[in-house]
């Protein structure tokens, strides 16, 4: 198995986004979480600064999209250049159909699922997906205490 290492830059300064980026430059890809305020109570930012960031580094973005209206903007990451897409099966109405056109556009499609979602609703759409995000705690804030409960359910997908 091997190991990738993707940062989060939810704590950088984005007022000196190159200095930030600078600092991980040995990284695999950032982990860059958008959240609208809405689908989790905290917000972060949207696609400008998602172009911006590729605007600035080379490395490849990992985007986790913590959004409400998801069906609509997904795409829109893909297409400006994120190496994957990230979205919430609970935030979307057509979660197979959006994996298809994200990966149309270019990125890879991952789906996520909060701790009370029952990881067998991804099973019958494994195939559509390039990778799986059990989240081990609520989405939308740092420094929670990790769910172990949901280590089953990462053992459910691997298998």
């Amino acid at each position: 198995m091997d190991a990738h290492i993707h940062p989060s830059i939810l704590s950088a300064d984005f007022a000196n986004l190159e200095r930030e980026f600078a600092t991980i430059a040995n990284a695999d890809a950032i982990h860059v979480d958008v959240m609208d305020g809405h689908f989790v109570p905290n917000l972060t930012f949207g696609l400008p600064m998602v172009r911006r960031m590729l605007e600035i580094t080379e490395l490849p973005l990992d985007v986790h999209l913590m959004i409400e209206n998801v069906d609509e903007l997904a795409v829109g990451y893909a297409e400006a250049g994120a190496k994957s897409v990230t979205f919430h099966l609970e935030a979307s109405n057509e979660a197979v159909a959006l994996a298809k056109r994200v990966r149309d556009a270019g990125a890879l499609a991952a789906v996520a699922i909060k701790p009370g979602t029952d990881v067998e609703a991804l099973l019958p759409m494994i195939e559509h997906f390039d990778m799986f995000l059990i989240m081990t705690v609520e989405p939308g804030f740092g420094g929670q205490k990790f769910i172990t409960e949901m280590i089953p359910k990462i053992a459910t997908l691997a298998h």
